[in-house]
């Protein structure tokens, strides 16, 4: 008697279907997380250059009373810049699944805002904290969680019936 395995390689699902609202949301914030990856991938691979930029004649005159604030902030380490812009990859990447309908896309954008929220803390200390970009992201995570609950896809009773 032989003994047949079937092994069935379960495919995703999609979790829900997200609307046009969504959709324009996430569109915006893949954008917006990809321009703050390239920005801070720059920084980190480039920063002596970026400091030599801010500290050259050419900075515009509006920008002269920010220029040590600037510094500083480049002179932070170069390791935190390329986290960020690494935790930022992987914030558009999810993004880009949560596009496409898969859940787990939220769940991995909710622990990368997280990361991109303490890993700031870790680096600088406490005057690092961000109301605004602690606000930003507690608004996404709630509004993304609010409208996949909202679309999420019934699954069909009738196919896991006839399925054995």
């Amino acid at each position: 008697m032989k003994i047949k395995l079937k092994l069935r390689f379960k495919q995703l699902e999609r979790g829900y279907r997200p609307t046009i609202l969504m959709r324009i949301m996430l569109l915006i914030c893949i954008m917006g997380f990809s321009f703050s990856a390239l920005l801070n991938g720059f920084i980190g691979v480039f920063n002596q250059s970026s400091q030599d930029i801010i500290q050259s004649s050419n900075l515009p005159t509006y920008l002269h009373f920010y220029r040590n604030s600037i510094l500083d902030i480049l002179s932070i380490s170069r390791a935190y810049f390329i986290i960020i812009s690494l935790l930022n990859i992987f914030l558009v990447s999810s993004l880009v699944i949560m596009f496409r309908g898969f859940t787990t896309g939220y769940y991995s954008f909710f622990t990368s805002q997280i990361f991109l929220i303490i890993t700031p803390l870790l680096f600088v200390g406490l005057k690092a904290i961000s109301l605004g970009d602690i606000m930003i992201a507690l608004f996404l995570i709630v509004f993304f969680f609010l409208e996949i609950l909202i679309h999420q896809i019934k699954p069909n009773k009738e196919k896991e019936e006839k399925t054995p």
